[in-house]
């Protein structure tokens, strides 16, 4: 297995554990969870160090306590651009992608700004968006948060209250201008 190959495998591994986590920071793992890891079983624990530590350095997963790391949202920026299928899986109890889930969240939270005539007074509870009526909520969770990272919606209040962003409005209107 080359560098690659093994970077590769560290992020996909911490994609998949924020994923069932829910929220990013959530899927927290550890370097001894890596080296069990399929196919990295064999090779040298300093080749594995040496890869999640170029990982780190870019930014793409990051140390969260001693001994814990999870992946940040450029790894799941970088991760989902290398793998963009993974944005289209719509798994099987579900009946949303993961671009969908975004892409409903963040309607929802301009609609709801437009609505209140305020980007600050325009919140909305996730949990009560009818398109995502029947989406585990650790799919929602992992894309409201997904979204909060990256500065589209922020968390308003406890239990799934959020509110739209400026650059939330101006990546909405991006995506919608020609409608």
């Amino acid at each position: 297995m080359n560098d690659n190959e093994i970077r590769n495998s560290v992020l996909e591994f911490a994609y998949n554990k924020a994923k069932e986590a829910g929220i990013i920071e959530g899927g927290r793992f550890t370097d001894h969870e890596i080296s069990k890891l399929e196919g990295l079983e064999g090779i040298e624990k300093n080749r594995i160090d040496f890869n999640v530590d170029y990982l780190e350095k870019k930014g793409l997963i990051k140390w969260i306590t001693t001994g814990r790391m999870t992946i940040a949202i450029w790894g799941i920026d970088y991760y989902e651009r290398i793998h963009p299928e993974v944005l289209l899986v719509i798994p099987k109890e579900s009946k949303m992608a993961d671009n969908e889930i975004r892409d409903a969240i963040l309607e929802a939270a301009y609609n709801k700004a437009k609505e209140a005539s305020s980007i600050e007074l325009g919140r909305f509870n996730v949990y009560e968006i009818s398109k995502l009526e029947g989406i585990e909520k650790n799919r929602i969770n992992f894309n409201a948060d997904y979204l909060n990272k990256k500065g589209l919606v922020k968390w308003a209040a406890m239990g799934g209250n959020m509110a739209i962003t400026v650059v939330g409005v101006d990546e909405y209107e991006r995506m919608h201008k020609h409608e």
